[in-house]
């Protein structure tokens, strides 16, 4: 259950925001289980917050950066994660579907389980990550970053790549 003062935190904008989290580094938000359909979260720091099962459906996470964050089966379908820093996140059995994660950092996250259906990973990296039993039916991989990535028992079939001459 989300803090209800880092909910009350989060709803001032990023500028407030983003100014108590430098001024209180130790405190790790929690925001698990919120209602953050829709949200403008364009910029925030949400590094090494607690998102477990938080709706960020449809969400403007442009920017943000979620680094280390906890998105154990977080709901990001249809998100914009453009240029998101999201390296070293567990999103274990989260929902990526549709998402825009075009040159985002998930280097060295957690993405088992998750659905990347229809997912845009255009120029994103995704290297080191750990990525069992994914599903990227559908997603765009152009430009994608997959040194180290590790694919287990991923359901790529129908991933879109434009490979270069």
């Amino acid at each position: 259950m989300a803090n209800e003062y880092h909910l009350q935190m989060l709803q001032h904008g990023v500028v407030v925001w983003n100014t108590w989290r430098i001024q209180h580094p130790e405190i790790r938000p929690d925001l698990s289980g919120a209602d953050l359909n829709r949200v403008d979260l364009y910029a925030f720091d949400l590094s090494r917050a607690d998102l477990c099962e938080a709706d960020l459906s449809k969400a403007d996470l442009i920017g943000a950066n979620l680094s280390r964050a906890d998105l154990y089966r977080t709901r990001l379908s249809g998100a914009d994660l453009c240029k998101a820093n999201l390296s070293r996140a567990d999103l274990y059995k989260a929902d990526l579907s549709g998402t825009d994660l075009s040159g985002a950092d998930l280097s060295e996250a957690i993405l088992s389980g998750a659905d990347l259906t229809g997912a845009t990973l255009s120029g994103a990296s995704l290297s080191g990550t750990l990525l069992i039993d994914t599903d990227l039916n559908g997603a765009l991989l152009q430009g994608t970053d997959l040194d180290g990535a590790i694919l287990i028992e991923a359901n790529a079939d129908r991933i879109m790549c434009k490979i270069a001459p």
